[in-house]
């Protein structure tokens, strides 16, 4: 479980394009990122790899003030998205609280993770937070699945990370302070990675099983999986 891995020649491709830069996200990432930057009582939030701009807007919904930053032009809008690259972000130094990424260093060789969390801690004011979510390769879905795994679906997807290859090398590059369950915030989110069949269960089940999901180690065998630290920079 301890281990990442890189992909070469994946035969799959995703496209982004215009229709992918106009979606929406997650609620229940939505939802969770907000309660985040609440508890640590976030001023500032940057969004890397923001796409079409929807956490950005969930935040700004909630009086946080945020930014998303985004390499792609058809990302860009004004006052919500800004270009940039994840490992030269176009921001001040100790500039934000929180720092999110979602399904984004996946996308990024070793070298580049690297540079990105130098970015990353170098935008961060002294013991901000990042939190990230990636395609998980310790989960069992991977092997049931197999080809059709998501993390696979993704030609740009080229480096995975199990839960804890993520956090040695997060503590490798000084960060800690370590957190990796997430109750679900609202309970209109319990259905969220359910099966199917469990979907139809009474809702106290589902309640159950998705606080045991969240909150226990069965975390760590989701299909994706989230990660929130602390850097270490305390200048």
């Amino acid at each position: 479980m301890g281990k990442s891995m890189s992909i070469k020649n994946n035969p799959k491709k995703t496209v982004y394009d215009y229709t992918f830069y106009q979606q929406d996200g997650p609620g229940h990432i939505k939802a969770q990122v907000i309660k985040i930057a609440k508890d640590i009582n976030a001023k500032n939030v940057l969004d890397i790899g923001a796409g079409s701009g929807w956490l950005v807007k969930a935040l700004l919904a909630q009086n946080i003030n945020a930014i998303g930053c985004d390499s792609s032009p058809i990302s860009i809008k004004k006052g919500l998205v800004t270009k940039g690259e994840a490992t030269k972000l176009p921001f001040l130094s100790n500039s934000f609280e929180l720092v999110t990424a979602i399904s984004l260093i996946e996308h990024l060789n070793i070298s580049g993770a690297k540079k990105f969390l130098g970015e990353v801690k170098r935008v961060l004011r002294p013991s901000g937070y990042l939190f990230l979510i990636t395609p998980n390769y310790a989960s069992p879905l991977r092997f049931i699945q197999r080809k059709n795994w998501h993390g696979y679906l993704d030609s740009t997807h080229i480096k995975f990370y199990t839960p804890l290859s993520l956090r040695s090398f997060l503590k490798k590059n000084d960060f800690y302070n370590f957190k990796m369950t997430f109750p679900p915030p609202n309970p209109q989110y319990f259905d969220w990675i359910l099966p199917r069949p469990i979907k139809k269960s009474p809702v106290q089940i589902k309640m159950l099983l998705n606080f045991l999901a969240n909150t226990t180690p069965l975390t760590l065998l989701k299909n994706s999986f989230a990660i929130l630290a602390q850097t270490r920079r305390n200048e």
